[in-house]
């Protein structure tokens, strides 16, 4: 450990005899306008008081003690012993109290306690950044992977403004902690700045705002170090002491998003909690963008965080002092002195104790199509606003012209302040502004307490990039600018805010340590020097150039982003190589089923066999349940991290006879063989192509068909799957109808078949070792006739009351045939409450049908129609375009039956209050029917007659036909349509 003792104020500096006395110079880290703005009301006058680590010899407090009582005789003295176990008082006294003391021999030194300050810039996103859903969410279906790690296990200590603890993000976190502020508690947060760290840290995995990096899983512990208004509290806040706390919580990592003056006592506290008691130290590096060490980061024993864009760029407000170190040879205690890792900071979104309470704020420009996400002039309206954009060049006064009236207004950055950009287009009539930068990136706009008529309108912000596209592309174009704080939820506790700097970087980073810790282990597994080392070596190393300094940054660790960005699926990855793994073993093999032909000579199968990236240790793979003979065998066996995937080959199956064998994989850990995982696949062998089959119907030679008919056969023994043909002609060279990979043993074609036209099937029983194709059979499909029918049986009236019920029209068709398709059609009726209603029809032979049931909200009557082939629902609402949809369920349910009979169509009212008429309806149906076929002549030409020879014909036994030359004949009686005949020579 370096000792960093501090250059002494020129104006209280003291160099006496036995002691040190010095006042630590305090840098102060700058606040943003926004927040002034929006707590300049807590700025107030404070008594002056300051407050002392006074450091004694072993021994002599109590000595020390009755000296500062003595010696400072005043109602502001506050003496607190929370350090005993260092030999350190906390002494607050009127600034300038204790130089007398100093020179006391009973005491080693005296040091100002540092204040230190919110590490807030401008008002953030990252969890992917991090890699933390790789980890805990690989499938990305919103839910924490069985088995994952997600923080549990480890206690992690903010040390902050609080948080607010009723937030809907942190319902289901277990949390305690204390607050320093008097009257205030570490549940409560004025300011947000706490409550924004925990958010990124470890919101909840639910179904609202934000997640955290872990996703609600770690317990966390909360040091209230500044008061409500964000303001260091001297002669209450006191870091060393709320350190302390932390490590007598039993908190595993300490994450400090703040950051002031050092302090050997403090300095001294966190080398102890860091070398004593296995705790990572975490804090930001600073928001200054310079070269400038702060404190606690830049302790040996404190990971210092820098702050990133999404871009992985280090953001230009990130501190980057010096090393002392060298990165090639850093030391062996696993310590560095300044920035050490990195992790997204600029523009982070999470969590806000509000107001507003509510959602997630979308702040978003639409122009042509394209989203824009951008970001709030703070001070600015909320609203939805599309309108023209038009150009305002730099909305100073010399632009304003009469086009801004009505439109959204483009104005680039410069010459005037943002809210005389936004008031200049309010005042002439515009409706909102996008600004965009004069300089490439984004800007943190604010009105600065000054925008008037500017804060009614929306004002929001896109790169200088975006900006000047929508210049040259967008003019013109309606353009949406949608300003949306998220207040909109009703009873809902908390908000969410997007704000920046590497104090959003560090719980990021901070939480990401602590998970790798929970990952499989925990800290009773590796050490807080082993975890550092490791977070260091996985992360990904950055390049780039800092803007504030001008400075590029590379290769290896670098001032700006140190070792690298956090990279936790990496991390887990190498950890489980260098320690092994606690995690349950996860089991994959592929393809979940495998089927071979054994004969003549089998294939073998290959099942591949992967273990889950959570376990990394060393994995022992068996295998149960392969057939008798035959032999099975991994690839790689074991499998050592990071290999993770092996090949199981199942050979020897020749002969083997058909069935099917469940084959159980194990996997079990080297190291313990209680921790195994199993999954079973299945091997189908074949030993023989399918058996012969036969059809069954349509019959073969079967006439008068219906123009839709199923067909159906006998299933094939060994067959896994059929090939159904449909042709014209009886070489299948004109097939009209195929399909291949039926499992069943029956298929209806699509379309109708053409009338009075001889059609021939087969159908081909097929598996691995080969096919069987059946007999040709054919038929003859009848004459079809398709013809409407309207009932007669309406208005039928709907009554509103007495009661609901069914009421019935009827409708008798003479015709005879069997029906290959029905339509409803000619469909309409009144009624004031059509949800109300559910229509079903009823076939002759008692075949119900539900057309359309209980559909649309607040609307009234129909008129549709309905046909299997007609439009996809959902239906409109009313349902009255005329139009023909596919019903609830399907019409053909009445295919094959007799169209003969009385139909029925029942409309089921179930409710009382509306009323209405079915007006009309009808149907279209298509079947099998006599009609145009008949009566036929039976004919023909004779030829091969020889001169004085003569030929009789019978027909039927009664028909006798006497020729005697060659030529055409017909006989006398004719034929209808199903008659048969025969003619004998």
């Amino acid at each position: 450990m370096k000792s960093k003792r501090l250059i002494l104020a020129s104006s209280i500096a003291m160099a006496l005899a036995g002691s040190q006395f010095s006042q630590a110079s305090v840098e102060l880290q700058k606040e943003t306008d926004w927040v002034k703005s929006q707590y300049a009301q807590h700025y107030k006058s404070k008594p002056d008081i300051t407050a002392y680590y006074v450091r004694y010899k072993p021994g002599q407090k109590a000595q020390v003690e009755a000296m500062i009582q003595q010696s400072v005789q005043s109602p502001l003295l506050q003496l607190d012993d929370p350090l005993d176990e260092y030999n350190t008082l906390v002494v607050t006294v009127p600034t300038g109290s204790l130089q007398s003391l100093a020179a006391n021999s009973s005491v080693e030194f005296i040091e100002e306690v540092p204040q230190h300050q919110v590490m807030a810039q401008v008002v953030p996103w990252n969890i992917d950044q991090f890699q933390a859903r790789d980890v805990w969410d690989e499938d990305r279906d919103g839910i924490v992977d069985p088995g994952s790690a997600d923080g549990s296990g480890v206690k992690f200590c903010i040390i902050d403004t609080g948080f607010y603890a009723a937030h809907d993000d942190f319902q289901g976190i277990t949390h305690s902690g204390i607050s320093q502020i008097s009257g205030e508690s570490y549940s409560e947060d004025g300011h947000g700045h706490g409550t924004h760290v925990a958010g990124t840290a470890n919101a909840m995995n639910n179904n609202i705002g934000v997640v955290g990096v872990m996703p609600g899983g770690a317990e966390l512990y909360i040091v209230k170090i500044f008061d409500n208004t964000g303001q260091w509290v001297v002669g209450q806040s006191n870091l060393a002491t709320a350190a302390t706390a932390c490590r007598d919580a039993g908190a595993n990592a300490i994450s400090m998003s703040l950051g002031g003056g050092s302090s050997q006592t403090e300095e001294n506290i966190f080398q102890d909690l860091y070398d004593n008691y296995n705790i990572i130290n975490i804090a930001a590096a600073g928001n200054d963008g310079n070269a400038t060490s702060s404190y606690p980061a830049s302790y040996d024993s404190v990971i210092s965080v820098a702050a990133l864009r999404e871009s992985d760029n280090v953001a230009d407000f990130s501190q980057y002092p010096a090393t002392a170190y060298n990165p090639n040879t850093p030391p062996a205690n696993v310590e560095w002195d300044v920035v050490e890792l990195s992790g997204g900071g600029e523009n982070v979104l999470s969590t806000w104790p509000g107001p507003p309470h509510g959602n997630v704020p979308v702040y978003q420009v639409t122009n042509d199509g394209t989203d824009y996400s951008a970001t709030q002039i703070a001070e600015t309206g909320s609203g939805d606003v599309t309108q023209n954009l038009v150009d305002g060049g730099l909305c100073d006064t010399g632009d304003i012209n009469g086009n801004w009236n009505g439109s959204v207004v483009l104005c680039e950055r410069g010459n005037i302040d943002f809210s005389a950009k936004m008031n200049n287009v309010a005042s002439n009539g515009g409706q909102a502004v996008v600004l965009y930068n004069n300089v490439p990136g984004g800007i943190n706009a604010t009105c600065g307490g000054n925008c008037t008529s500017g804060a009614t309108i929306p004002g929001l912000v896109l790169t200088q990039a975006e900006g000047q596209f929508l210049q040259s592309n967008g003019l013109g174009l309606p353009t949406r600018v949608l300003a949306d704080d998220g207040s909109g939820c009703v009873g809902c506790s908390g908000g969410y805010n997007t704000i920046s700097g590497t104090s959003m970087a560090t719980p990021g980073v901070a939480a990401g340590i602590a998970w790798a810790w929970s990952a499989c282990g925990g800290p009773t597994g590796i050490t807080n020097k082993e975890l550092r080392q490791l977070l260091r070596d996985s992360s990904r190393d950055l390049s780039g150039t800092h803007d504030q300094s001008g400075t590029p940054y590379g290769a290896g660790w670098d001032p700006h982003t140190g070792f690298g960005l956090v990279q936790l699926k990496d991390a887990q990855l190498l950890g489980n190589q260098r320690f092994g793994s606690t995690c349950p073993i996860g089991l994959a093999v592929s393809p979940n089923e495998i089927e071979v032909c054994t004969l003549p000579t089998a294939a073998t199968a290959d099942f591949t066999v992967t273990v889950d990236d959570n376990f990394n240790g060393t994995t022992n793979l068996t295998a149960t349940g392969i057939p008798a003979g035959a032999s099975g065998a991994f690839s790689i066996n074991p499998l050592v991290s990071p290999v993770d995937t092996s090949v199981y080959t199942v050979s020897n199956l020749d002969g083997v006879v058909s069935g099917q064998y469940p084959i159980t994989v194990t996997a079990t850990d080297q190291n313990d063989s209680n921790n195994t995982a199993d999954s079973q696949v299945n091997l189908i062998t074949v030993d023989n192509t399918p058996a012969a089959m036969s059809l069954t119907a349509p019959a073969d030679g079967a006439v008068g068909e219906i123009s839709k008919p199923t067909f159906t056969w006998v299933n094939s023994n060994q067959a896994t799957s059929y090939s159904f043909e449909l042709a014209t002609d009886m070489g299948f060279t004109n097939v009209v109808d195929g399909v291949n990979g039926l499992t069943g043993n029956s298929y209806t074609v699509a379309a109708n078949l053409n009338p009075l036209t001889t059609y021939y099937w087969r159908v081909t029983a097929e598996n691995i070792c080969g096919n069987s194709t059946s007999s040709t059979y054919s038929f003859t499909t009848a004459n079809q006739v398709c013809q409407t029918y309207t009932s007669t049986d309406v208005p039928k009236s709907i009554a509103a009351n007495p009661a609901p019920g069914a009421i019935t029209s009827t409708l008798s068709i003479a015709d005879s045939g069997g029906i290959s398709d029905v339509n409803v059609v000619n469909f309409n009726g009144t009624h004031t409450w059509i949800r109300d209603l559910t229509f079903k029809i009823q076939s002759p032979t008692a075949t119900e049908v539900t057309l359309m049931e209980r559909i649309c909200s607040l609307e009234d009557n129909w008129d549709v129609g309905f046909d299997d082939d007609g439009l996809l629902g959902p239906l409109p609402c009313p349902p009255v375009d005329g139009n023909s949809y596919q019903p609830e369920q399907p019409l053909s349910a009445f295919n094959g039956e007799d169209i003969n009979g009385v139909w029925i169509l029942t409309v089921d009212d179930s409710a009382t209050g509306d009323g209405g008429s079915l007006e009309a309806w009808g149907l279209e149906i298509c079947y099998a029917g006599g009609g145009s076929g008949g009566p036929y002549t039976v004919g023909g030409a004779l030829q091969g007659v020889a001169s004085g020879e003569s030929v009789t014909l019978q027909n039927n036994g009664t028909d006798n036909l006497a020729l005697s030359a060659n030529g055409g004949f017909s006989f006398a009686t004719p034929l209808n349509d199903t008659d048969t005949y025969a003619v004998t020579i």
